[in-house]
């Protein structure tokens, strides 16, 4: 079980600085990095690992979820929680009183879902959940978001390859009974494999009855491929139907997910942000997705922008982290990124990648981000 929630008074972090980063134990040769709370306030990481040096990446053998309950002063063991094979990219979404879902794809098995009860301590028998648009299907190790809503409904974005035009093929799923059912919704006008143009990177959040979905789109320019705009749609009946895309980049960029992140918060604000070349592209909304304020760009001005994050805490006040020259940057906005506090180093050391960013509902602040084959933690304190 999860143990008893601690009693949660929100803490407004104005400028945070970072204390002495810790290791998450248990990892061997950790790869992919994930960071989530739930509305208790526990934290969850997750990664793939190995305890094999014969195995490359990205084919690590195990995806493992460890919880701590004290905001970061201890974790649990790991847990594995896939079944045989190779996991890719995993997702982990923390639900309410003790559900969290797992979802990730695996070899030629498409997407596998798995739900666990008791705070991810143990994991019952998954189901191969999967989607075919095309006659033709090259396979599942794609990327994949999943978020639970404050009403039990699972949401799930996810992208696949297409044999009849090598495109890319996005996509949305959901279920409202825990993952025993679900319904597929291709968002029409993302991808139309006729003209060879190809969406990647789903990112999902939620926020006041607004399901959104972040898609990179690459329009396939003769002699420039792998250039990306970045896409927002939104859905105002809790996933079954989808308002048009929206673009919310205007400049083509070569970056690619992780280097892309999508958060709202409880009232009508969201953000879309992405790496673009020597600085991170961020565009908000304030009412709820219909209109954007326009792209604006920053960064710490150390050198060039990789992996970020983003998200809100429950007063509105924006925060992303992101990678600049091998190190994990952060800066946060009480403004909507009108304006933004001067950016502030979590770490110097170099060779960081996957920087993630947890918001516990009290406003206590957490990053975790890979360096070398281990995953490092770090939690904000106010100046």
């Amino acid at each position: 079980g999860g143990g008893d929630s601690q009693a949660l008074t929100f803490h407004l972090r104005e400028n945070p600085t970072f204390g002495a980063d810790t290791v998450i134990s248990g990892c061997h040769e950790a790869y992919w990095n994930g960071l989530a709370c739930d509305d208790e306030g526990r934290i969850y990481a997750w990664f793939q690992d190995t305890p094999s040096l014969e195995i490359e990446w990205p084919m690590k053998t195990g995806a493992y979820v460890s919880r701590s309950d004290d905001y970061g002063q201890t974790w649990n063991v790991p847990v594995k929680f896939n079944l045989a094979g190779a996991p890719y990219m995993p997702c982990i979404a923390p639900g309410a009183n003790g559900e969290v879902a797992a979802v990730w794809p695996q070899d030629t098995m498409g997407k596998v879902f798995k739900r666990s009860t008791d705070y991810g301590a143990t994991w019952p028998a998954g189901k191969n959940i999967r989607y075919y648009r095309c006659s033709l299907y090259l396979g599942g190790l794609f990327e994949i978001d999943c978020v639970i809503g404050k009403n039990g409904t699972i949401h799930m974005g996810g992208y696949q390859h297409l044999a009849e035009t090598y495109c890319c093929d996005a996509y949305y799923m959901r279920s409202t009974d825990h993952g025993a059912h679900w319904q597929f919704t291709p968002p029409q006008d993302c991808i139309d494999c006729s003209k060879g143009i190809g969406g990647a990177s789903p990112r999902l959040a939620l926020g006041n009855g607004v399901v959104y979905l972040l898609s990179r789109y690459d329009p396939h320019i003769p002699g420039r491929r792998n250039l990306y705009y970045t896409d927002i749609r939104r859905s105002l009946d809790d996933g079954l139907t989808w308002v048009n895309w929206c673009r919310i980049s205007t400049e083509l960029s070569s970056s690619r997910y992780p280097s892309v992140g999508l958060a709202a918060d409880g009232a009508d604000r969201v953000a879309g942000a992405w790496a673009y070349s020597n600085a991170v592209g961020i565009n908000t909304s304030s009412d709820r997705g219909v209109t954007w304020m326009g792209e604006k760009f920053f960064a710490a001005g150390v050198g060039a922008v990789g992996n970020l994050d983003l998200d809100y805490d429950a007063l509105g006040n924006l925060m992303v982290v992101w990678v600049e020259d091998g190190s994990v940057c952060f800066r946060r906005s009480t403004t909507n990124a009108d304006s933004w506090s001067a950016p502030v180093m979590v770490t110097q050391t170099a060779g960081c990648t996957m920087p993630q960013l947890a918001i516990t509902p009290d406003g206590s602040i957490f990053v975790s981000w890979l360096q070398g084959d281990r995953i490092h933690f770090a939690e904000g304190i106010p100046e």
